[in-house]
């Protein structure tokens, strides 16, 4: 491609990914909104992996690791409510601790979920018998796989006040047991926003190791809980938050290596495109790919600036190829190098620049550009060569070299240096129209020889067609 190689496929960084994620995202609006209206349970926590929490899921990419904020504490919540003093929390660390083992297990299979889970040794011990077995089983199989699907009923998910019109709209059933977790609205939402502040810095932590991050990423980073925001969280969930909060950070760590792997797959596929089969993005039938490439901010531009610069390059090259001009090549080759709005004029102004130059000179348009191929102590010696096979198809210019060259012969048989000095000899007279641009050296000068040369020169051209540049004495 462009410049000798391939544009825009450098690796997405993570932290790049990352960061724009938690720029763009509305972090606590939709938690925040469940918890007032009281609609958290499994069927909440469906919807929103389904809908990649806050926002579309754009195919995927980082906005699920925002969804995996929001779940998180979701998870945590639907699983207090409706227990009783007996929670089992011991299981539900155990379950969670060994979630996160499996998750870490997605890139040994290409993350490929099915395949994934029929090779995983502890299977009975990821919870498939809990209730939320089902979201969270049908969610890693939906965002690993190679298109992450979007639920759209619920892709602009903002939960009204009203209770039951937001189990409604979410699809809940409306029979879900009521909440005997003990924990007030205002409890959630602060267990909501401080699970979110744990995942925020846990996650950059993982994606900044050893590496140096943007400020602007490490200011969306709050800093560790405090000592009292543990404490809260250990008392309000039995310490039960950690193992939740842990397996969601390996998740989101896995899923954005994921996104990055998508994103680098679909960044081949549109260079392959374009280079094999000058197939421009948006010309593929699978829309898909251009979006899930364009989840690397930085890929379309600098592809379209390569395909330009690709194209343009096309377009230059076929006319000093065969002159074949730029509305005669193939329509995306057109395209591309018109995403420089300037550059149909500019190749115009080219092509008469070089037809007129072609003109002036004698030549046609293919030697011209031979001609500006050669080094400059080349070209002297082909423009000579040009203009002689020129000449030679000429009979009027044929007949001129071959009256010279016989005038030539004759006076040197005579003993004269040149068709001049014999002039001026045997007609002394003569003197007096005789001008000095009629002089034979005078002209050999002016055509860039020597008068021996010339004299050569004159003798091959008075062959006609089968004069031979090439035997004419260096």
């Amino acid at each position: 491609m462009a410049e000798g190689g391939v544009i825009g496929l450098a690796t997405m960084p993570i932290d790049m990914m990352l960061n724009s994620t938690l720029r763009n995202a509305g972090l606590s609006h939709t938690a925040s909104n469940m918890i007032s209206s009281g609609v958290v349970g499994t069927g909440t926590i469906a919807a929103v992996w389904a809908s990649g929490a806050a926002g579309g899921i754009e195919t995927g990419g980082a906005s699920m690791v925002v969804a995996a904020m929001t779940v998180g504490a979701l998870e945590l919540i639907a699983f207090l409510t409706g227990q009783s003093a007996d929670r089992e929390i011991d299981k539900h660390n155990s379950i969670n601790n060994t979630r996160a083992e499996f998750i870490k297990t997605l890139p040994d299979y290409d993350y490929n979920y099915i395949e994934a889970l029929n090779h995983f040794k502890d299977i009975e011990n990821l919870g498939r018998k809990e209730k939320d077995w089902s979201s969270w089983s049908n969610n890693l199989n939906t965002v690993f796989t190679k298109y992450p699907k979007e639920n759209e009923k619920v892709s602009k998910l903002t939960t009204p006040k009203d209770t039951r019109r937001a189990k409604e709209l979410l699809g809940i059933k409306l029979n879900e047991q009521p909440d005997e977790s003990g924990l007030s609205v205002d409890d959630k939402i602060s267990l909501q926003k401080l699970f979110q502040k744990y995942m925020i810095h846990n996650i950059v932590k993982k994606v900044c190791s050893g590496k140096e991050c943007s400020s602007e990423l490490l200011s969306q980073d709050t800093g560790e809980l405090t000592d009292d925001e543990v404490a809260f969280l250990n008392s309000k969930t039995d310490r039960a938050w950690q193992s939740q909060a842990d397996m969601q950070v390996d998740y989101s760590i896995v899923e954005m290596n994921y996104t990055q792997k998508r994103v680098q797959d679909a960044k081949q596929t549109l260079i392959y495109q374009w280079e094999k089969n000058r197939i421009l993005p948006e010309q593929l039938d699978d829309k898909n790919i251009l979006k899930i490439a364009s989840l690397d901010p930085n890929f379309k531009g600098a592809f379209d600036n390569a395909v330009k610069l690709d194209a343009q390059r096309e377009v230059v090259n076929a006319y000093m190829t065969n002159q074949t001009k730029m509305e005669n090549l193939p329509e995306n080759i057109q395209k591309a190098a018109n995403y420089d709005k300037e550059f149909y004029y500019m190749i115009h102004v080219y092509y008469q620049d070089i037809e007129h130059t072609a003109g002036k000179m004698n030549l046609s348009v293919p030697q011209l550009i031979q001609l500006q191929g050669l080094p400059e102590d080349k070209q002297n010696e082909m423009y000579r060569k040009f203009q002689f096979n020129y000449a030679k198809m000429d009979d009027k210019t044929v007949g001129e070299a071959i009256s010279i060259s016989k005038e030539e012969d004759t006076v040197r048989e005579a003993g004269y240096y040149d068709i001049d000095q014999a002039y001026l000899t045997t007609d002394p007279t003569a003197v007096g129209i005789w001008k000095p641009t009629d002089s034979q050296i005078l002209q050999a000068h002016s055509a860039g020889m020597t008068l021996q040369q010339y004299v050569n020169y004159m003798h091959e051209l008075s062959k006609g067609k089968i004069g031979d540049f090439s035997k004419l004495p260096n």
